[in-house]
């Protein structure tokens, strides 16, 4: 398999990347009719490899790592009475606030 090439201008700063075939279409496995979905592409494409990472992992096991996730996720109540919001929350904000003054 190639290797991954960088476009550059006349200075040598990197312009472009150019990636092999094969991981396009492992990144984008369909055709992208609007570029604006291509980070949503990459995103998914990083958390399933990061998954597929983690199951194989030799630190975690598939059930280990479900389980270390779970403790990474915030549970409500568990904090109770540690914040408290102040009493005029829902007033409107003053013209300074947003005018940056």
């Amino acid at each position: 398999m190639k290797s991954v090439e960088y476009l550059t201008d006349i200075n040598g700063n990197k312009k472009a990347v150019v990636i092999p075939i094969e991981i396009w279409e492992k990144i984008i496995p369909n055709e992208i009719n609007n570029e604006d979905e291509l980070p949503e592409y990459l995103e998914n494409y990083c958390l399933n490899q990061e998954m597929e990472e983690t199951k194989s992992s030799l630190l975690f096991n598939a059930e280990s790592a479900l389980k270390f996730k779970e403790l990474k996720i915030a549970k409500a109540g568990l904090h109770l009475g540690a914040i408290s919001m102040a009493e005029d929350f829902d007033e409107p904000l003053p013209d300074s606030f947003w005018l940056g003054e």
